[in-house]
């Protein structure tokens, strides 16, 4: 949630409800109280800070990136490389560690220039070759883009005799990758590191698995291919023990055991789950969503509910699926019911599917439902997958759920699991008014058993 808006929504985003009196029985409740939430918020609000030890999980990756900062600095070795992994599995934190760890030494740290870019704020070359000259102390008088990256450029390439090393960080790597007219940034970028003419190591950070794919074949050419691949560490049960320790504190023992109790409750426990689905497992979602519990907590209402954790949980993620949902073609429809419809004796586990298995089941459909729904070839369904794919309704597993690199898997066989709530598309079906009878009855009979 926008940092403006966060003082507000700590205060107001939960409407106040008459709820049962739940008490903590200590000798000084209120007092308790206030210091629980004390320190749970202090916790809170502190936990993005660096760790002193490298995460066990996470101690080869940073080892690699050390080695790579050390190679550039001392040996004068250019090089790029790129470090992917799904929301919340340590990307930021580990380049972020190999950096502290790296330019400690005297040796790195004196001789280092760092450039931190992303792509969702430098979303053209301008804004990049601003934010570059400035961090390079480039002496630039120019105003055009051209003049700009030029300027840039022709700094790096003259860069060999200086004593500096530039490390270039691109977070969001793939909306650089994604965008043709980003690309002559990566295009420069990786043919400095390739040249003799200047020190130059470009890290890149992404989500997507298939970032690399995305370049260019001039802008490949010229990248060294190198890869570094991160799990994700949770799974909905590691998620909600994950919940429990940040809650839990060892000085307040009745408070960790009514924690425990209230976390894995049905409803409260199902919500959590749904939560980490929706957020893709990020870390900073959640922590959002504790610190409005958490600050809500008083001497009579001394424990999160079920009917609280709703409302913030409303608050943090809008329905903009409704809204998609809402304006979908009929055969995208068809191919989301096709998708909720497959049988559970295929070879992934429920809930996961790909193109070929959601094809064959709209081909069923379209059988079953003569006349109500419009069959089209394998290559126009295609489309409308994918389209649900950009519009997140569709979202690609990684490699830590068991079906290997998305990079190396032909598209039509590339496992997806759906992102919509069945209840939410059962209430679009029912109130819209342009699905055949058929269709929506089958639709209405297939999502209630869900």
């Amino acid at each position: 949630m926008p940092k403006s808006s966060k003082s507000k929504t700590l205060k107001s985003a939960v409407a106040k409800k008459p709820k049962a009196k739940t008490v903590l029985a200590t000798n000084n409740n209120e007092s308790s109280i206030s210091s629980i939430k004390e320190i749970l918020l202090d916790r809170f609000s502190n936990i993005n800070t660096l760790p002193t030890v490298v995460p066990e999980r996470l101690e080869g990756v940073h080892c690699r990136l050390v080695d790579a900062i050390r190679l550039a600095v001392i040996d004068g070795e250019s090089n790029s490389l790129l470090v992917v992994g799904p929301s919340g599995s340590g990307k930021s934190l580990v380049v972020q560690l190999a950096l502290r760890d790296a330019t400690c030494q005297s040796e790195i740290g004196d001789n280092l220039t760092i450039v931190e870019l992303n792509g969702h704020i430098h979303t053209d070359d301008r804004q990049a070759a601003i934010e570059s000259t400035g961090a390079l102390e480039v002496n630039d008088i120019e105003n055009s883009a051209t003049d700009k990256f030029n300027s840039l450029f022709s700094s790096l390439r003259s860069n060999r005799s200086s004593q500096k090393v530039v490390l270039f960080i691109l977070d969001q790597f793939d909306y650089f990758a994604s965008h043709r007219r980003n690309q002559h940034l990566l295009y420069n970028l990786f043919d400095v590191a390739q040249s003799n003419n200047a020190v130059l190591l470009v890290i890149g950070i992404s989500q997507r698995l298939d970032c690399s794919e995305l370049l260019e074949k001039r802008v490949k050419s010229r990248f060294s291919n190198r890869q570094i691949n991160i799990e994700s560490i949770l799974q909905s049960d590691d998620y909600l023990k994950f919940i429990e320790n940040l809650l839990k504190i060892p000085e307040y023992s009745e408070w960790n055991i009514r924690i425990i109790q209230q976390l894995y409750k049905d409803e409260i426990k199902k919500l959590f789950i749904k939560i980490f689905h929706q957020s893709n497992s990020n870390i900073q979602i959640l922590l959002n969503i504790l610190i409005i519990c958490i600050s809500e907590l008083s001497e009579i209402h001394s424990m999160f509910d079920v009917d609280t954790l709703s409302e913030i949980y409303n608050s943090q993620f809008p329905n903009y699926n409704r809204f998609i949902l809402d304006n979908l073609s009929m055969l995208e429809l068809s191919v989301l019911v096709a998708a909720f419809s497959l049988p559970s004796n295929n070879n992934f586990e429920e809930g996961i599917f790909n193109f070929e298995l959601v094809y064959a089941e709209y081909e069923r459909l379209v059988e079953r439902l003569s006349g109500s729904v419009q069959w089209f070839p394998s290559s126009v369904v295609l489309k409308a997958f994918e389209r649900l794919i950009e519009s997140q309704l569709f979202r690609a597993l990684d490699s830590s759920s068991g079906h290997g690199s998305i990079a190396r898997v032909k598209k039509a066989y590339r496992p997806y699991r759906c992102t919509v709530d069945p209840l939410d598309l059962k209430a679009m079906i029912i109130a819209s008014q342009g699905i055949s009878t058929d269709l929506r009855q089958w639709a209405i009979n297939r999502l209630g058993a869900q």
